[in-house]
Parts: structure tokens; sequence; C-alpha cells
């Protein structure tokens, strides 16, 4: 069953699998707090957040993305530096591309 209480049919028995193991750590969860084992209630907690978070990323609902940021690389300043040096007997080309080369990664730029 789906979060809103319908049945969801999974495209994927992957998807299946991982509802069933959530099933079951919701089961031992439940038996865990009714008898007061709190350390098993911890643990099961802690699956179901594993579970969750895997059902997530599966469905897509989580998407971990990295940004990198090339205009502090060492490889940018260096070859920035080059291109400014390199156009010093041409200061109104040194100019454009030096104001050029600050409006990199602003929009509208």
């Amino acid at each position: 069953m789906d979060r809103r209480g319908s049945r969801r049919r999974w495209p994927s028995p992957i998807l299946a699998d991982v509802c069933r193991l959530q099933r079951r750590a919701n089961s031992i969860l439940s038996k865990a707090e009714m008898s007061g084992d709190l350390r098993t209630a911890l643990v099961a907690i802690r699956e179901l957040r594993g579970t969750i978070e895997l059902l997530a990323r599966v469905t897509g609902e989580l998407q971990e993305t990295t940004q990198v940021n090339v205009l502090v690389s060492p490889e940018y300043l260096e070859l920035r530096t080059i291109i400014l040096r390199t156009l010093a007997p041409y200061p109104e080309a040194r100019v454009a591309i030096a104001s050029a080369l600050r409006n990199v990664g602003h929009a509208g730029a």
C-alpha cells in the first residue's frame, strides 16, 4: 500500500522486495515497542529509515547530485591568469575578456 492507503503495483520486483522489507521492519518495530525492547525498536527504526531512503532512491523521489564549482578550481584560475597575461599587449581585448570572465556563472552574462 502507498502512503495514501491505495494499492500500488510496482513495475519492478526490487520495489516489491523493498516494500516487503519495510513491512517486516514495521512489524518488528511494533513488537519491540509493545514488549518494551528499546534496543530492538531502535534497530528497527534504523532499518525503516534505510528502506524509506532506498525506496525514495529507486522511485526517483530522492535525487543525489554533486555540484562542482569550476570557477574556484586551480586549473580555471591558472587558465584565466594565462589568458589575461597573454592579452596584456591588447588592453581593449584584455578588459573585454576580464569582464566576460567575471560574469562567468552569472545568469544573463
